[in-house]
């Protein structure tokens, strides 16, 4: 992998640390630069044929080639990006529909009588394009960069996309038995379509390299969690419909990210999984942030934390707020120059640094 981060040993250990929850030289630190590559769009792309793949694969390894200076922790890894608000979706038979630069898919449990009938098909298409393009950048990497797995560990987002969101919710109270049913379902078949593309990929250092974050985490069976519809959700609602099958899943798993996309009620839920690995927070558009959660201030969580910081000021409270250990912080900055200063400028405000 030294091709595209020549300091990879290095950065490894770093987020082993991390992983773990030991103290480091600094933060984790990802910074997003203005990219030729990225400005082509890797996602997003209706996968018809072969010259598709193969242009994914080129816009990869352009994105990697131009940002290898970059003295941050991004590792580079790629993955089979459909474009789809979760793939597995797809996967299961739900119709996609390309509109606004994404994918979308459409809802196919219309009657609960019907719910037996949920089951994988590995003859879908969209598995197979997506099983294909995962072959196809395994064996173009080589050892070269990381190839992940493209699904969500989702089991409450899977079961939304089947009924469809409005449904399920009103499942929740009208059919809840119904719907913790169809949840039990969907966290199996996270693993057992996971566990496919988990077989194709590699498993650099021991562990996974998470082609949306770009971060490494430890063991065989790694990926993303989230549940996207807890926005919608109260922390009793979430406590007996999706903790439950959250749990179950997480605890099947040697390590997890999970992606909290402003649900910030379910956080204290979240951190009392002992075996959720990391949490990742992404701040609503209006606020609070992240930043101000109580719950994660440095003394106060036993978990590692990933956020986003607009520029070194911010960088600098969130190292004092969140202290060091356990904290990735992902930010931006206009060119590799730039971004090589800020390395500099967090790696001296984390030597600083009381407990």
């Amino acid at each position: 992998m030294k091709e595209f981060k020549p300091n990879i040993d290095e950065v490894i250990e770093r987020h082993r640390a991390y992983c773990r929850f030991e103290d480091a030289d600094r933060p984790l630190l990802r910074i997003d630069i203005p990219l030729k590559a990225i400005s082509y769009g890797i996602s997003g792309i209706p996968l018809h044929n072969l010259d598709d793949w193969l242009r994914i694969v080129q816009l990869y390894e352009g994105c990697f080639r131009e940002r290898k200076d970059v003295k941050d922790d991004f590792i580079p890894a790629a993955w089979a990006n459909l474009g789809v608000l979760g793939p597995i979706h797809a996967f299961l038979g739900c119709p996609i529909e390309y509109k606004s630069g994404s994918a979308w898919s459409k809802p196919i449990l219309h009657d609960w009588s019907e719910i037996d009938e949920i089951r994988f098909n590995p003859e879908n298409e969209w598995f197979k394009k997506c099983l294909g393009l995962t072959e196809c950048l395994v064996e173009r990497a080589g050892d070269r960069y990381a190839v992940s797995d493209p699904i969500g560990w989702a089991p409450g987002d899977l079961a939304a996309a089947l009924r469809g969101r409005e449904n399920f919710i009103f499942d929740l109270y009208r059919h809840p038995e119904k719907a913790k049913q169809l949840l039990k379902i969907c966290a199996i078949l996270c693993i057992e379509i996971g566990d496919v593309f988990l077989e194709k990929v590699k498993h650099p250092y021991g562990g996974i390299v998470n082609g949306n974050y770009f971060n490494w985490m430890p063991g065989w069976r790694v990926g993303i969690t989230q549940e996207d519809l807890t926005v919608y959700l109260s922390p009793k609602m979430y406590r007996e419909f999706l903790k439950p099958v959250d749990e179950w899943l997480i605890n099947q798993m040697d390590y997890t990210i999970f992606h909290n996309d402003g649900a910030w009620q379910i956080t204290p839920e979240l951190l009392k999984v002992e075996k959720l690995g990391i949490l990742q927070l992404v701040d609503p558009p209006k606020g609070p942030r992240a930043l101000d959660l109580e719950v994660l201030k440095k003394g106060r969580r036993k978990k590692p934390i990933m956020i986003s910081c607009r520029g070194l000021d911010e960088i600098r409270l969130a190292i004092q707020t969140l202290g060091p250990r356990g904290l990735f912080i992902v930010t931006s900055a206009k060119s590799i120059k730039d971004a090589n200063k800020l390395v500099e400028s967090v790696e001296k405000i984390a030597s600083k640094f009381e407990p």
